[in-house]
């Protein structure tokens, strides 16, 4: 019977550890299917952009940008640029959509303003000077206001905001939001992609956000690591049936004694688990305890809450599976071992 109490135990540590994971995981894919970054719409569209240097520019680099300026001022669409070139992050707010946003000191800026917001306490706050920072680029401009992680477009791997045109660069992940979504699509695909392939750029749609549950759905199918990582919970919890069908195949001595003596089959089945539930439910915690301590801060971190509801399910369907399997032993095992 210890054997089987640490066998139970183990397996249930190491379920219990993956389903965490994968818990975690759709967590995160669910994150990045239906919430955008930096507090933007679920209109949002996140589109890459990369320099083709075979094509041929029909259109000059600062013509480009003008152009770009004129079209997403004159339609109301807000831009993030994300180019892992730059320590900045480029923002073309032309409906103010920030400014209600608090910083820890200064002002706002605008689509006008001239001067970058810095993060509190990074590498370019400490080498201010003269209340200004030299660029990517090796341009001076001044600082005109401090935010730190409360602030909507903090991103840890930028040091700074801007003025996007002020210091273009358009490589990189850009997101573009817009109150209207169809809009939206058309203003991306009848002007800003013909004007930057033009410009010699080659423009594709990276993500879309959603809050339709048949899209959410679709696109977790359709996302292969995610698909898998189902898969091996499925297989570690057939597994575990096959474990428990095979460990308390050995408890058929058991079970024939308590037949001849007229026991039920709920009777024994209660018996026979109420030996093993500890192994399930301490194997369970011991792997969700595991899970909390290795992944504490880090980017697949989960509230207690979170973790002690995986915890919880998994030791339902653990034991859920171990009763299947006792009441079905109970069925197929008679007083001289025949089914019943």
């Amino acid at each position: 019977m210890r054997k089987l109490k640490s066998t139970f135990f183990i397996f249930n540590f190491i379920i219990t550890i993956v389903f965490v994971t994968c818990f975690t995981y759709t967590k995160i894919q669910l994150n990045n299917i239906t919430t955008p970054p930096y507090k933007l719409s679920t209109n949002t569209i996140c589109i890459t952009i990369n320099e083709n240097v075979q094509k041929t520019s029909r259109t000059s680099l600062p013509q480009v940008l003008e152009e770009l300026q004129v079209v997403l001022n004159d339609n109301k669409v807000l831009l993030i640029s994300e180019n892992i070139n730059s320590y900045g992050l480029g923002v073309f707010d032309p409906n103010g959509y920030y400014e209600t946003y608090k910083l820890i000191s200064g002002n706002q800026f605008n689509h006008n303003s001239k001067g970058v917001l810095v993060r509190d306490k990074s590498y370019t706050y400490k080498s201010v000077k003269n209340n200004e920072i030299v660029s990517n680029n090796g341009k001076i401009i001044p600082v005109i206001g401090v935010y730190d992680n409360s602030y909507p477009l903090f991103d840890i791997n930028k040091e700074y905001i801007y003025n996007f045109f002020d210091d273009p660069a358009l490589s990189g992940y850009c997101y573009l939001d817009h109150p209207n979504k169809v809009k939206l699509e058309n203003i991306l695909r009848n002007e800003i992609i013909p004007l930057l392939n033009d410009g010699g750029y080659d423009v594709g749609v990276d993500k879309t956000y959603t809050t339709s549950l048949t899209s959410i759905i679709s696109k977790l199918i359709t996302n292969s690591v995610y698909v898998i990582s189902l898969l091996i919970i499925l297989f570690l919890y057939i597994n575990l049936f096959i474990n428990y069908n095979n460990n308390l195949s050995k408890l058929k001595k058991v079970i024939n004694v308590h037949m001849v003596l007229g026991g039920t089959r709920l009777l024994l089945t209660r018996y026979i688990t109420k030996y093993y539930i500890s192994s399930i439910i301490v194997g369970s915690i011991c792997g969700g305890l595991f899970y909390a301590i290795v992944f504490n801060r880090s980017k697949l971190t989960l509230s207690l809450v979170t973790i002690f509801l995986c915890i919880l399910i998994n030791i339902i369907i653990s034991y859920i599976l171990s009763i299947i399997v006792v009441y079905n032993k109970c069925v197929f095992i008679g007083r001289d071992g025949k089914r019943l």
